[in-house]
């Protein structure tokens, strides 16, 4: 069987930001938490990975410089493969948030082998579709990355397959997608003045760090809970969009037969 939703214009961008925020503001310590797990590791090796490889280039030898590509190389596919073992569990946790359920971290422990199998394949086809609408003008990879970005939820939350939840991502957002430009700014304003925080809060932390000899372990953390708490929003305003009834495949449907 499968499942023919019908989409319609009705979320508002104000709307679904208030309402992620509601939800941050009230689990903000489980967040903080969620966000250090989540973008702990992935920040604390793109710290050590700029340093090495700043140090590196200024050393100036090729030796030294092929062993720094290896390490970053190897730290670039360690994120990669944390980042997918995760994306079920943060899912799934933001889910919960949500529709007002309590969330557990036990939720991150993967235990679901087929599952991991298809969000890694749709992870991949998604970097590569959207990578390469990136090449053409920036503009066309936003577009991809909008017409697709419910197809973990749907695999996730719905146990689609991966063709079919890219299929089904796309009928969900037709109409929407100046709607969802607009959103995509929205959110890349909040990362800007994100980040503008995080520089002002690392000034004081580099210097103890560099007093402490600890620089990189605070960068990372601090990356971490910024970059952790964005996308934990940014995730949640998806999802808040994802789960409204005019979205959702398990409303306004109709049934077929295969």
């Amino acid at each position: 069987m499968q499942e023919v939703s019908q989409t319609d214009d009705k979320f508002k961008i104000k709307d679904v930001l208030k309402s992620a925020a509601d939800i941050v503001k009230n689990n903000l310590q489980f967040i903080i938490i969620l966000a250090i797990i989540w973008m702990g590791i992935p920040s604390l090796l793109g710290t050590y990975a700029g340093t090495i490889g700043s140090e590196a280039s200024l050393s100036q030898d090729p030796n030294r410089i092929n062993d720094a590509n290896r390490v970053i190389g190897l730290m670039g596919i360690t994120t990669s493969l944390w980042g997918i073992v995760i994306a079920p569990g943060i899912y799934r946790i933001l889910l919960k948030l949500i529709d007002n359920e309590k969330a557990s971290y036990t939720e991150l422990i993967p235990n679901d082998l087929p599952l991991l199998l298809r969000v890694a394949g749709a992870s991949i086809l998604l970097s590569i579709a959207i990578a390469l609408g990136l090449v053409f003008l920036i503009l066309p990879g936003i577009f991809l990355g909008i017409k697709f970005q419910f197809t973990l939820w749907l695999i996730i939350d719905k146990q689609y397959r991966v063709f079919d939840a890219l299929k089904k991502s796309w009928e969900m957002t037709d109409g929407l997608i100046s709607k969802f430009f607009i959103l995509f700014f929205a959110l890349l304003g909040v990362y800007v003045v994100a980040a503008i925080a995080s520089g002002i809060i690392l000034i004081p932390l580099n210097i103890i760090g560099e007093f402490l000899n600890i620089t990189i372990f605070l960068k990372g953390i601090v990356k971490s809970l910024v970059s952790g708490c964005f996308f934990t929003f940014a995730f949640l305003v998806i999802g808040l969009i994802y789960k409204k009834s005019e979205l959702s495949p398990t409303t306004k449907h109709e049934t077929l037969e295969p």
